[in-house]
This record gives C-alpha cells, structure tokens and sequence, in this order.
C-alpha cells in the first residue's frame, strides 16, 4: 500500500471486516458468490452423519497447502468433557501476500489422547481463497474418551492426513473432572 491513498487503505481494512452474511446471485449467470473472508462465526462443520464430516478429496494424496504461509491457531472455548465431543475453532491466517487457494480441499487430521479422526474443511461454506492478511475460522469438534485423561490433554490438528501432515497447531486443553 502506498502511502497517501485513502481509497486503497479503506479497502484494505474493509477486506479484514467481519463478514456481514450477505450473498447476492449474478442473474447474468445463475452463479451465487461465495461470501466475503474473515467471519464473525466460524464456518460450520458440516456433516452427513454424526461425527462425519463431509468433504471433497483432492485427486492424489499430497500435503495440503504445502508452502504456503499459512498459520495455524485452535481456539478452544471450554474445557474438555469426557464422553462427548469436543467443539473448537481452527483459524487459518494467511500471511503472505497473495491469495491462497481453498482448492483442492483440504483435509485435515484432530487427535486428542488416543483418538483420531479426520475429514475435510467445509469448502462449500468457505470463500474460495484466503486473501492475505486475513483468516478463516472453521468449526471443528472430536469424540473425547469416556475414561479419565487427568487434568489436561493435547489437541493436536494438522492440514493432512497420516503421512501427509502438513501446517498444524497443538493447544493444552483443561479437562473437565466432574
């Protein structure tokens, strides 16, 4: 951005405000825009089945998003309670300076304790690329085990699945004892 050029600096902080939920549809193709970056909510987690999520593989079996500046950060909201799925936040930054790409798909891979499940990003509700300097929220969840963990468990999320790992995030989640 160079300085002393209001209208490029207004769309640069419009590009990181929230998303407002507005969708419009060209007429003049039928084709209904994915929404804006940077939502307030973070995009659902999107299932057929409870606990499968749903998703669109890429063709063969590479590291998603391999090379690209891209951050990982897992929000988590609350405590873990054994026995029942565990919903949290994965946020996406890119910090680099151009686009990147939602295509193909990604996959992703969530551990905690022993449990592992995998799937991939909801793309249908995301925009098609991540522009620099924002981020995407997406929201997960995972099975948690009914035994005892202790007073604390890893969660561990990577873009990837088994062997393909790529960028990921460890976060130390409290466990919720009574």
């Amino acid at each position: 951005m160079r300085p002393g050029n209001p209208a490029r600096a207004a769309a640069t902080v419009a590009l990181s405000i929230a998303l407002t939920g507005c969708i419009t549809t060209d007429t003049s193709n039928g084709k209904t825009p994915r929404p804006p970056v940077t939502s307030p909510e973070p995009i659902p987690w999107s299932t057929t089945a409870p606990g499968k999520p749903i998703g669109t593989a890429p063709a063969p079996a590479v590291t998603p998003l391999e090379g690209q500046p891209l951050t990982v950060t897992l929000l988590i909201p609350k405590a873990v309670t054994p026995g029942k799925r565990y919903r949290f936040t994965v946020r996406l930054a890119n910090t680099g300076a151009r686009p990147i790409s939602l295509h193909p798909c990604p996959s992703y891979r969530v551990q905690m304790a022993k449990l592992v499940e995998s799937g991939y990003l909801n793309c249908a509700g995301a925009p098609d690329v991540i522009p620099p300097g924002t981020h995407l929220d997406f929201a997960m969840q995972i099975g948690t085990r009914s035994s005892p963990y202790g007073p604390a468990a890893d969660l561990t999320w990577h873009l990837g699945s088994e062997g393909t790992e790529g960028v990921g995030a460890t976060v130390r989640v409290p466990i919720n004892e009574s």
